[in-house]
């Protein structure tokens, strides 16, 4: 049974359009955009675009009639404000081919506003209350730019919803919410939900990684299964669509399954989980404490760690310094008796190697060093993050032997 189609037989198609000059010159961040994607994802709505323009009625014109024809949903943000720059509502009038009326119950809502504050409503916010002829008003109770909702019919086929709401996130996030929700469930009243699961992997590289996962990275499958890297974590997530959350759950569990199953240990956590917070929950588990001793790695370590746990009940301190392996091991023995730790890792670089990029990580452990040397990273920008995350890893790992002794 196909899960979460619309009234045509398909998925439902959604554009965010977001709208303003401090956008498209750089001068602004975009974040409506993100947080409508994810509001509609958790619809059950399939975000294809995202557009930002400018506030150029040409421009404008050209995103709208391109979004209306590719789009079921057009969530519009932006250029709904009282000056002259500010054209949503023409842009929409001129792409249906409809005049802009008045509303005097809009009008009446911001006059109100204004004598709220004591004072009298400016002229040009008499604007704010033009609607195109044929579309719903959407009532802005935190502000005077109130929101359009307007049904489009398509050149091709069926009808476009656009839903336009004021750039302003605190204003925009509760019209979304309290507003254009219920209108979205009232006009596509079978998009049902999307689930997502990620899963946070380390040690191997993107492509490495995909070859172990042949037939899951590729498209049109269900569920989907996405892959993004950055600073060496990859992360795999697994996005299922359907009625329920519990069908989305259901179709999610047997490909985890199977990614666990191939990766083994490459995949440390869940969610926003870094190695960090992972090795210390596994150090909390088997009750184990830990220091550290960076030696080349500027604080990185120490820095990841701390935020990992700031409350210093298992990271207890750190050692920085300068020296060969024979000097960390030193600082090493010097940490375990000053925080009164049960492990101490320590990264430095061999000096007897020619190779600079090349650092070597120390576990120190009941008394015993175990050696490791980590790969090389020539980049100097992620070197030093990267070996720090290599270190933690190899951590990682030893602490999960433990725990699979421990339960043995």
């Amino acid at each position: 049974m196909d899960q979460g189609i619309g009234s045509r037989g398909r998925r439902i198609i959604a554009e965010v359009i977001s709208i303003g000059d401090e956008l498209t010159t750089g001068q602004r961040l975009d974040t409506n955009s993100q947080w409508l994607s994810q509001r509609l994802g958790e619809l059950g709505i399939a975000v294809h675009f995202h557009s930002t323009v400018s506030d150029e009625m040409p421009a404008m014109e050209c995103v709208f009639r391109v979004a209306i024809n590719r789009a079921d949903i057009v969530v519009v943000t932006g250029g709904l404000g009282p000056t002259a720059d500010d054209l949503t509502r023409d842009a929409i009038a001129s792409v249906t081919g409809k005049s802009l009326i008045l509303d005097e119950g809009s009008l009446e809502a911001i006059r109100e506003r204004f004598r709220a504050r004591g004072r009298e409503m400016p002229a040009n916010n008499r604007q704010q209350a033009m609607f195109p002829a044929g579309s719903r008003v959407i009532p802005n109770l935190l502000g005077t730019a109130p929101g359009i909702e307007m049904g489009v019919a398509r050149p091709s086929e069926g009808r476009a919803w656009i839903f336009s709401m004021p750039g302003v996130p605190a204003e925009m996030k509760p019209m979304w919410h309290e507003q254009v929700v219920p209108a979205i469930g009232r006009e596509f009243p079978d998009t049902g939900v999307v689930v997502c699961r990620s899963l946070c992997c380390f040690g191997v590289g993107e492509s490495d990684l995909e070859m172990r996962l042949p037939d899951l990275i590729r498209r049109g499958r269900e569920p989907v299964v996405g892959i993004t890297a950055s600073s060496g974590i990859i992360t795999l997530r697994i996005m299922a669509h359907g009625k329920t959350e519990q069908f989305c759950h259901d179709l999610i569990a047997p490909v985890e399954q199977v990614i666990h199953d191939a990766l083994g240990d490459i995949v440390f956590g869940t969610g926003n989980q870094t190695l960090e917070s992972t090795v210390i929950q596994l150090l909390q588990q088997l009750k184990q404490t830990l220091a550290i001793v960076d030696f080349g790695l500027s604080g990185t370590l120490a820095m990841e760690l701390f935020h990992a746990d700031p409350t210093g009940e298992i990271f207890r301190g750190d050692i920085s310094g300068f020296g060969d392996l024979k000097g960390l091991q030193a600082a090493m023995l010097n940490a375990k008796s000053r925080f009164g730790v049960s492990i101490v890792l320590g990264v430095g670089r061999d000096e007897d190697r020619n190779n600079v990029a090349h650092r070597d990580a120390l576990i120190l452990q009941e008394g015993e060093f175990q050696h490791f040397s980590l790969k090389p990273i020539r980049n100097s920008t992620i070197g030093i993050s990267h070996s720090a995350k290599q270190a933690v890893n190899l951590l990682r790992k030893l602490l999960l032997r433990s725990e699979l002794e421990s339960a043995g």
